[in-house]
């Protein structure tokens, strides 16, 4: 049971946590282009949120999220028991995690961290897995929605505490701020009105008790149903790329700013105050003359009394090799490959791109890692629920782990140049079929072909 002193800890943000939650604000603002961008007040008149409804900027961390995001996806599953991967893989399908899966991945890469609460649906076959975003507290300026999960010591290397998911919703007319308490053996539910006040035990229709028990036959734990999909570091993918992305849109705006000042040569007049009626400039500079093309400008003066000049335009290359400076750096410190950002006249030999994806594909392999050890938990997770839950003759057995199969983050020319020198070295072709990310039914199914096509052949 939780008593009072453990639910004011929940309450109580520590300074890490309110520096967190701001560095995941931050993030999610810089990923759907909500960003630092101070634009004059004549480029309001043609770009921005004044003229079009959206915000002007120029969104390089989305790129650098989806640069990773789109190498990732999990096309399989491997396992000892061949039951357990078909057991598996319908697991994944019954939750559309084949479409589902991005946005997983994109939410931990764009925040740092995501998570999914493993639970078995009343009369399912199957458990289900439900995303969730980090949580962010309203005390520091999030939306008070989301997962977190509690460690002892704060230490994410040392073992779980609980995981808490938090929300509001509207009951009877009336707003409640709901958190869940996800222990190893029980689940407890907590509901408060308002924004404040003591939290108070609730109880939905179909709980058995309270606390729920998360326990199975044996009164053995289930495990904490909040699985955390961590990035490396617990840092969002971009975090190093914020502060380039503020300069980079500065130094845009400035290209702007210096084209809409500069795109005609200014006029200086010599002797006069030029004015649209040829009269004296009135003191509200309502009769001033705007200049522009195909203005004719005019004087009674005579020449030694009143001159014209010009000042050319401004040169702009400078500012704009400022921009790719910029997002060349911005690649640099984020692993991300330049072509995903500039294109060029030139076209770059296939061995040079090969060199720029290097890091990326280093990169991506990393999360795959990562990610990986999420999934099984999910899985392990899963098939507890299973056993406890669901029919025993359709469960993997205990202590049996399921991997996900990755799809290559390499270009399909250069995995197969890879495979092919495998084989040619005589690696079996269930194991270049399997590398290739075909599942183990695609795999099972070959193999049972190529066996009969064999036997026919009388070999």
């Amino acid at each position: 049971m939780v008593d009072a002193v453990d639910l004011a800890y929940l309450e109580a943000l520590s300074d890490e946590e309110v520096k967190l939650t701001r560095q995941i604000i931050a993030a999610r603002k810089y990923h759907t282009g909500s960003q630092n961008v101070a634009l004059t007040e004549r480029l309001k008149q043609y770009v921005g949120e004044t003229f079009s409804g959206f915000e002007f900027r120029l969104n390089i961390v989305k790129t650098i999220v989806r640069a990773v995001t789109e190498k990732l996806g999990v096309v399989g599953f491997d396992c000892e028991e061949p039951e357990a991967i078909a057991w598996a893989e319908k697991v994944w399908q019954h939750n559309q995690m084949d479409s589902r899966q991005d946005d997983v991945f994109e939410a931990a890469l764009r925040d740092g961290s995501c998570y999914v609460i493993v639970d078995w649906p009343a009369e399912s076959q199957y458990p289900r897995w439900v995303p969730q975003q980090q949580y962010t507290s309203a005390m520091a300026g999030g939306d008070g929605l989301g997962c977190h999960i509690y460690y002892q010591q704060d230490d994410p290397n040392l073992d779980p505490i609980m995981g808490v998911k938090y929300w509001t919703e509207r009951i009877k007319g009336k707003y409640i701020q709901r958190r869940t308490l996800y222990y190893p053996d029980r689940v407890e539910k907590w509901a408060r009105t308002g924004g404040g006040g003591d939290w108070a035990h609730f109880s939905d229709p179909d709980d058995v008790a309270w606390p729920i028990p998360w326990v199975d036959a044996e009164g053995n734990p289930l495990g904490i149903a909040v699985v955390p999909f961590y990035n490396k570091g617990m840092l969002p993918e971009a975090y190093d790329a914020f502060p380039l992305q503020d300069a980079a849109n500065k130094v845009v705006v400035d290209l702007l700013s210096t084209e809409d000042q500069t795109a005609y040569r200014v006029l200086v007049a010599l002797g006069f105050i030029p004015t649209s009626d040829g009269l004296e400039l009135r003191s509200d500079r309502s009769n001033a003359l705007e200049i522009e093309p195909g203005v004719i400008v005019g004087t009674t003066k005579t020449k030694a009394e009143a001159d014209f000049r010009a000042i050319e335009p401004a040169r702009l290359t400078p500012i704009m090799d400022m921009v790719q400076q910029l997002i060349l750096w911005i690649a640099l410190v984020t692993d991300t490959p330049v072509s995903r950002f500039i294109t060029t006249k030139l076209i770059a030999s296939d061995e040079t791109l090969k060199q720029q994806e290097a890091p990326l594909i280093a990169k991506v392999e990393a999360r795959q890692k990562l990610f990986s050890t999420s999934i099984m938990q999910c899985m392990d997770l899963s098939a507890r629920l299973a056993r406890a839950y669901g029919v025993a003759d359709q469960v993997p057995p205990a202590g049996v782990a399921i991997k996900p199969i990755w799809k290559s983050a390499q270009s399909l020319r250069e995995r197969l140049e890879e495979l092919t020198l495998k084989q040619s070295l005589g690696v079996p072709e269930v194991q270049l079929w399997a590398e290739l990310g075909y599942g183990q039914d695609k795999v099972d199914a070959w193999t049972r072909l190529a066996s009969t096509e064999g036997v026919e052949n009388g070999n």
